[in-house]
């Protein structure tokens, strides 16, 4: 889980999931890196495109909490806003958002594109995980 996003429409902060190899100086899901980020204005990116754009997934208080469900074996990926997943149900492997490649490894990120505001990964889950899944 992440936490943290400001409410302010200049932020830019994001969580997801990146390779490894993925650069640090780049958003998560920037062209040419393996991976997908979740964006507080409520758009994910992939290889540098966005991708299910949604409003309504707006992250805009502090208080807002990004669950993400992956599994390694299909490379299948969801995400939370608030405990309610935005995509399928990754328990019954029903309907990932997308997928990113299988057998590379990858690590949870958060990033903050604009200075001054952040994203905090949790090690104290708020939500439960999914059934079948572990917290990473």
């Amino acid at each position: 889980e992440a936490g943290g996003a400001l409410s302010n429409s200049s932020d830019t902060v994001g969580a997801g999931v990146v390779s490894t190899t993925a650069s640090a100086a780049n958003y998560i899901g920037a062209q040419g890196q393996e991976g997908v980020g979740f964006w507080n204005k409520g758009d994910f990116y992939k290889s540098g495109s966005a991708f299910s754009v949604n409003p309504a997934r707006r992250v805009s208080n502090v208080s807002d909490v990004i669950g993400i469900a992956f599994d390694c074996a299909t490379g299948g990926l969801w995400f939370s806003k608030n405990g309610v997943w935005t995509n399928g149900n990754p328990a019954n492997a029903d309907a990932p958002l997308t997928s990113i490649t299988t057998g590379l490894s990858y690590v949870i990120a958060a990033s903050p594109e604009d200075a001054g505001y952040g994203v905090m990964l949790r090690e104290t889950l708020t939500y439960e995980v999914p059934t079948g899944f572990s917290q990473w």
